[in-house]
């Protein structure tokens, strides 16, 4: 498991305004999935002539969803035994889910709009912004997603937060006990004048 010390020296070559993820680009640059270093991450880059910033921010984007996966199994999920299942990274009670790590999202703040993510009227207004706003292409899907949303003062902070795998293991485990005792959550959203309900939930770090 790559150690944060080592995301944190990832995290110190980035810088905002990353392409937006597609699949011609995730093409070029699937090596993240198997580089252990920021340093190996920026010499694969040289070698296939990929943008070292957008390198960068999947293999971090990447290593830090993996942990959190890791988090979840630590409490009880099940992890999908195919690596790079399309939609499901782990099961909890038996339900599957894709497990989201992300900011919170830019062009909401940008519009002046903070859902308040500690009700649940808040959290169902960011789920189906993000249903509606998710990348296209390959890494598009319309089922059970956990977003693990990390807040703060600007970009940097929130980047950062993604690392804060103590904040978040204890935010995961708290998640946990509350589904053991709760069950899902359901949601319901259009799109393209289809009708889908589907388990999806947000994780607040904070």
């Amino acid at each position: 498991m790559v150690s944060r010390e080592e995301l944190l020296k990832a995290l110190a070559l980035m810088y905002d305004g990353w392409d937006k993820q597609n699949s011609s680009s995730d093409a070029d640059t699937n090596f993240i999935y198997y580089v252990q270093s920021v340093d190996e991450c920026i010499a694969k880059a040289k070698e296939v002539g990929a943008n070292k910033n957008y390198v960068l921010h999947r293999w971090y984007n990447y290593r830090t969803s993996r942990r959190c996966e890791y988090l979840f199994v630590k409490y009880g999920a099940v992890k999908e035994k195919r690596i790079r299942h399309h939609d499901i990274d782990i099961y909890i009670n038996g339900i599957p889910y894709d497990i989201k790590l992300s900011i919170y999202p830019s062009k909401l703040e940008k519009k002046g709009t903070m859902y308040d993510l500690h009700s649940h009227k808040g959290k169902d207004k960011l789920i189906r912004w993000f249903y509606r706003n998710q990348s296209q292409g390959n890494r598009k899907h319309l089922k059970n997603k956990l977003f693990i949303v990390c807040t703060g003062e600007d970009s940097r902070e929130k980047m950062l937060a993604k690392c804060d795998f103590k904040k978040i293991e204890s935010k995961i485990k708290a998640f946990m006990n509350y589904s053991k005792h709760c069950g899902p959550h359901s949601i319901t959203f259009r799109e393209n004048k289809e009708k889908y309900t589907v388990y999806a939930d947000v994780i607040v770090i904070d």
